[in-house]
């Protein structure tokens, strides 16, 4: 094979060493993970007749970094690892990655370095939001790192968050300024809301029965409606709450979602679909020394979250034991019609005989 004929080959495969440290965000540092390298075997071996060092982005480029390679040593996978540990051990840069390409009978290497610095304060100005609920939701506070491409994503996580609550013509910006310390910036973001995106209707839709009486009575407990801002945190929780709501009064397998959408008048409804399941109804049987009501509040429904009929039981039977009863038995049984929207949900208690201390002179 011809010198010429193999350089075009050598050119045209331009082999891509990807010694790349990932970073990984910790609390203040990226920890380096080692990606696996390609086959260098065409390359490895070659004399290096340029080493290169190329800051990426426009920001904190700084005196031009120097390479622990040289040209005239030999190319091997070790000496760019080196290389790459030397540069990233300077804590000046959150990733190094390099590259080969033939030149003539040798080889050029570059490294690529992508610059960093650590946040040392941060300042939040014009935001109708909590600053430190932001903060978290971007995942910005001081002693971060921050890399040269991280403003622009920053921007967009903050844009998106107020997206998310309510403010979808958000504008963010932001700016990293130099200190007197070379390796610490001071985060300013200036934020404009915007007009925020209203209800303008809400509606139900019910499952299986809309019209079963509690169930219907108890929509209007729903904490989210006409006229309130379109914030999908504050829906969820108006979801979970409304959840709860409904398991505690007897629907104890409900399920609460909702949904936002925009119709071509540009009107946004909120519909909340309702899986309501039956409603248990809850009563007892054989109990002489305590009243239903005594029992029901016994029973924590609108605290606990384990509803089911053996647990719910065994409060009772606690209940008992407490006060002396060491022989109650509490039986659960559910009963229901067919086609009923109601299970009724039956508690048979033989309360037993008293315990009773008796002294012996």
């Amino acid at each position: 094979m011809q010198p010429s004929r193999e350089l075009r080959l050598l050119r045209a495969l331009a082999l891509l060493l990807c010694l790349l440290w990932a970073t990984v965000v910790g609390a203040q540092t990226r920890v380096p993970e080692l990606r696996p390298a390609p086959d260098l075997s065409a390359l490895a071996g070659r004399v290096l007749t340029g080493v290169e060092v190329e800051v990426e982005g426009k920001r904190w480029r700084g005196t031009r970094p120097t390479a622990r390679a040289v040209a005239g040593q030999v190319l091997s996978s070790e000496l760019v690892r080196r290389s790459l540990d030397a540069l990233l051990e300077t804590g000046k840069f959150a990733d190094a990655r390099a590259e080969v390409e033939a030149d003539g009978e040798g080889v050029r290497l570059t490294l690529r370095v992508t610059p960093r610095r650590i946040i040392a304060d941060v300042r939040v100005s014009g935001g109708a939001l909590p600053d430190d609920a932001l903060l978290r939701a971007i995942g910005i506070q001081v002693g971060r790192e921050l890399a040269v491409d991280d403003v622009e994503r920053i921007q967009a996580r903050a844009r998106g968050e107020y997206a998310r609550h309510g403010f979808p013509s958000a504008v963010a910006s932001v700016v990293a300024i130099d200190t007197d310390d070379p390796l610490r910036v001071a985060l300013r973001i200036d934020l404009e809301p915007g007009p925020p995106k209203r209800i303008d209707a809400r509606r139900f839709l019910v499952w299986p029965d809309p019209n079963e009486p509690v169930l219907r009575g108890l929509l209007r407990q729903y904490g989210a409606g006409k006229g309130d801002r379109s914030d999908e945190e504050q829906l969820e929780q108006a979801d979970r709450k409304f959840e709860q709501l409904l398991q505690a009064r007897g629907f104890h397998r409900a399920k609460v979602q909702h949904e936002l959408a925009t119709a071509e008048d540009k009107k946004l409804t909120l519909s909340v679909t309702v899986h309501a399941d039956q409603r248990f109804r809850i009563s007892f049987e054989g109990n002489r020394l305590f009243d239903g009501d005594e029992l029901l509040s016994v029973l924590e429904l609108e605290e606990s979250d384990d509803r089911s009929p053996e647990t719910l039981a065994e409060k009772l039977r606690q209940h008992y034991l407490s006060r002396g009863r060491l022989d109650v038995q509490v039986t659960p049984s559910l009963r229901t019609e067919p086609g009923a929207s109601v299970t009724d949900l039956v508690f048979t208690l033989r309360e037993g005989a008293p315990l009773r201390v008796t002294a012996r002179h």
